[in-house]
């Protein structure tokens, strides 16, 4: 495409011919126009499974939630790294 600055209208854009070929694949019947499509890789995600291994894990244990708080909220709470980073390291081998 090329702007043509001799035009009475400088505005006007001049099409060339690389431009012209270009525009005339753009203005294709609708109805030849494929649909857009996406798809999702990796494996799908199953719903009743995940539920019932949701369902499967034991329920929280309410009173050793409560203690684990009170010791956060009054700073009691020691956390011990080295056991930290080795739950880390074991997790990452599974």
């Amino acid at each position: 495409m090329r702007i043509d600055l001799n035009r009475s209208q400088p505005s006007e854009i001049v099409p060339d011919a690389k431009t012209q070929k270009v525009s005339a694949g753009l203005h294709t019947n609708p109805s030849q126009v494929a649909d857009d499509k996406a798809t999702l890789s990796g494996n799908p995600i199953n719903v009743p499974a995940l539920e019932a291994k949701a369902l499967a894990q034991p329920e929280m244990r309410q009173a050793r939630v409560n203690a684990l708080r009170h010791s956060i909220q009054n700073g009691e709470y020691k956390v011990d790294s080295e056991e930290v980073a080795e739950a880390i390291l074991e997790n990452q081998k599974r």
